[in-house]
């Protein structure tokens, strides 16, 4: 079990990747359902703004409602506003509303980095931008990279885009 550092708006920890080296953790949840997971080389790497935080800086609007403040569990597991994440290290699993999201074995190797997890039968994964091999991108392994290649039908894209929607109701934006 990692250990966990927290504050009331963030959470970080740290786990061994499967290359040897350590990664950094940090987590934040300040409004909504909205979490944002960072992941680095070098704590220093992580900054300290939310999800919110980051969106009202980007839309250059001010924040409307005042943030939901993190809770440590036991297991470790982190709560707030109706959700919870449970922290395995590299494996987190995301839950609220009934639903659970799991990204089992965060890392990084080659220099890139990767992420996977169990899906329901049925689900279907939509996303990642523009793909000249099919619109469900289940069961395909999606590199998010800009390379201009003419003709190119596989593995590259002019628009790569790292946001994936789920047919179970949640996103993942990398």
């Amino acid at each position: 079990m990692p250990e966990l550092t927290a504050d009331r708006t963030a959470v970080q920890w740290t786990a061994a990747g499967a290359e040897g080296d350590v990664l950094h953790f940090r987590l934040t949840r300040l409004l909504g359902g909205a979490w944002r997971l960072q992941a680095a080389v070098e704590a220093a790497q992580l900054d300290a703004p939310g999800a919110a935080q980051q969106l009202a800086e980007a839309l250059d609007r001010p924040l409307d409602e005042a943030p939901a403040f993190l809770e440590l569990g036991p297991g470790p597991s982190v709560r707030a506003g109706g959700g919870a994440v449970r922290i395995g290290g590299r494996d987190i699993a995301f839950e609220q509303a009934g639903r659970r999201v799991v990204l089992d074995g965060v890392d990084r190797r080659g220099g890139a980095w990767h992420a996977g997890g169990p899906l329901e039968p049925s689900e279907r994964l939509w996303g990642t931008g523009e793909r000249f091999n099919a619109l469900d991108q289940r069961g395909r392994d999606v590199t998010i990279w800009a390379e201009d290649r003419w003709l190119a039908t596989e593995g590259n894209s002019y628009v790569p885009i790292p946001f994936l929607l789920s047919s179970r109701g949640y996103g993942l934006l990398v």
